[in-house]
C-alpha cells in the first residue's frame, strides 16, 4: 500500500474504529456519554478498550512506518473482527439495541476493511498474471 489516497482512506479507517471502539468501551463501563448509555458490561468495555488501543496504535503506525501501513491495517482489522465477533457471540442471548446495531455495524465495516487490504494486495498479482 504505497498510495496517498489508500493510505488516507485507512488512516480514516482505523481513526473511526479506534473511536467507537474507545466510545463504546466507556458506555460499557457505565459512563454515559450525551444521550447515549448502555448497559454495563465490564468484559465488554475492557474488551473494546483493547481493540480501540489496537485500533489507535496501527493508526499512529500507519504515519510512523507508512511503508508498512497495509500491515497495520491487517493486523488491526484481523484483531478488531475477532474481537466484535465474540461480542456479537456473547450477546447472542440478549443484548440493548445499541449494542446489537453497534456490533454489526463495527463488524460489518472491519470486516469490509480487511477484505478490501487483502484483495487490494492481490489484485496487482492477479493482473499481471493474467497479462501473461
Amino acid at each position: 500500500m504505497t498510495s496517498r489516497p489508500q493510505i488516507t482512506l485507512l488512516r480514516a479507517e482505523l481513526a473511526a474504529v479506534a473511536a467507537t471502539f474507545l466510545l463504546f468501551s466507556l458506555l460499557h463501563l457505565g459512563v454515559s456519554i450525551g444521550p447515549l448509555s448502555d448497559v454495563h458490561i465490564l468484559d465488554g468495555g475492557i474488551a473494546e478498550a483493547i481493540l480501540g488501543v489496537c485500533a489507535l496504535v496501527a493508526f499512529v503506525a500507519t504515519f510512523t512506518r507508512a511503508a508498512s501501513a497495509w500491515r497495520w491495517g491487517v493486523v488491526a482489522n484481523g484483531v478488531a473482527t475477532a474481537g466484535v465477533m465474540l461480542g456479537v457471540y456473547a450477546t447472542r442471548g440478549g443484548t440493548t439495541e445499541l449494542n446489537f446495531v453497534y456490533h454489526r455495524t463495527v463488524l460489518g465495516v472491519v470486516a469490509l476493511s480487511l477484505v478490501v487490504l487483502i484483495l487490494g494486495r492481490a489484485a496487482p498479482r492477479w493482473r499481471q498474471s493474467s497479462i501473461r
